[in-house]
């Protein structure tokens, strides 16, 4: 199923074939490369990096270490941060 992709250079949108995801096209109104990556993947991104930064702003900085050694602990009334898995790939290739 094709998806949509905004060109940055002139702000088309493009509907592109999904074998074309992550893959370098050329925009045919400008002529300019282009990463081919969803609008939706892109918005996903966009709503992971706010979530994270939301949790940084719930963190607070462990004085009591030495600068080279120091954590970010949470702080009391936060609530403890979802775990994260690591997720492995496979280039196709």
């Amino acid at each position: 199923m094709p998806f949509t992709v905004r060109c940055p250079h002139c702000d088309t949108l493009l509907k592109v074939p999904d074998e074309y995801h992550y893959k370098v096209i050329t925009c045919p109104k400008c002529k300019k490369e282009i990463e081919a990556i969803s609008l939706e993947t892109i918005e996903i991104g966009k709503k992971f990096l706010r979530e994270l930064e939301e949790q940084d702003d719930d963190m607070i900085i462990d004085e009591s270490r030495p600068a080279s050694r120091r954590r970010k602990k949470p702080a009391a009334d936060s609530p403890a941060p979802p775990s994260r898995k690591r997720v492995t790939t496979k280039c196709l290739d």
